[in-house]
């Protein structure tokens, strides 16, 4: 299959061929896909600060991997927000839900600012504006997720 963990937490597969998936499966489906997101957004930022070492800016051909990966983990963020506004869940989870968004919202400012930048370096602008907002939503990502972790019981 080629379903995403969001996909499988959105139809209740969760993994189970023929089990339903309960609301805490798909809960949890989310917070293992929000945290394989973190460990790809901190990849992506790594290999911008690795190749800002040897460039000054995003123009060249060899950039545009580093901007394509970028846009793709943007995309897997934003789907998984999607999804995971669509999740009906029961009023005791509203609160784990909503705290879980927040910190997707925090993982797309970061992805979103990474991409921007680059984006603007490439049509001959500054790659800062857009690197400040992501390491201010990477800030803000350490709060809501302590926040998260907080409300959510594994």
């Amino acid at each position: 299959k080629a379903e995403t963990v969001a996909d499988n937490a959105k139809t209740g597969d969760a993994g189970a061929e023929n089990k339903p998936a309960t609301q805490a499966d798909k809960i949890a489906d989310f917070v293992s896909e929000k945290d394989k997101l973190d460990v790809e957004i901190a990849g992506v930022a790594s290999e911008v600060n690795n190749y800002l070492k040897g460039h000054s800016d995003f123009r060249g051909s060899d950039a545009e991997k580093l901007i394509g990966d970028a846009k793709k983990t943007l995309d897997k963020v934003e789907k998984a927000q999607g999804d995971l506004k669509q999740l009906a869940v029961k009023t005791e989870n509203q609160a784990v839900k909503e705290a879980l968004l927040r910190v997707l919202d925090c993982e797309a400012g970061r992805i979103r600012g990474l991409y921007k930048g680059m984006l603007d370096s490439k049509n001959n602008g500054d790659y800062m504006t857009g690197f400040k907002e992501g390491t201010e939503n990477a800030y803000k990502y350490d709060d809501e997720n302590a926040k998260f972790n907080s409300l959510y019981k594994k």
